[in-house]
């Protein structure tokens, strides 16, 4: 079993998620992080005293985006959705939802901050 891409800190009582996406160089938004993400919303959903989710990239830099393997044509149908499922349940979540952008951040990892 592959080890979570996320990380998630429960901080002031469990009021905020400090949530933690990547790993490696650019905390790429490939699939298994992107459904990680979406976890994260669902269990939102009936945490009771959450006010607040806060995204951060792990290490230097928020995220370079989309993962470039993932947009070929054989696979971009997949990623689309994916992405398109975490942005609606961030949207669709009773909580504030907070990007801490540190160094670079482009492509899809712009889209999700903003």
């Amino acid at each position: 079993m592959s080890e979570s891409p996320i990380a998630v800190t429960r901080l002031d009582d469990g009021a905020i998620w400090r949530v933690a996406f990547g790993s490696g160089r650019g905390n790429i938004l490939d699939g298994v992080t992107l459904e990680a993400l979406g976890d994260v919303f669902s269990m939102a959903q009936t945490a009771a005293h959450l006010k607040a989710v806060c995204l951060e990239g792990s290490g230097r830099h928020f995220s370079f985006g989309a993962s470039v393997e993932e947009h070929l044509p054989h696979a971009v149908d997949d990623m689309l959705g994916r992405f398109h499922r975490l942005v609606l349940s961030m949207v669709e979540s009773d909580v504030v939802v907070l990007g801490a952008v540190r160094g670079q951040c482009l492509g899809g990892g712009l889209e999700v901050v903003t």
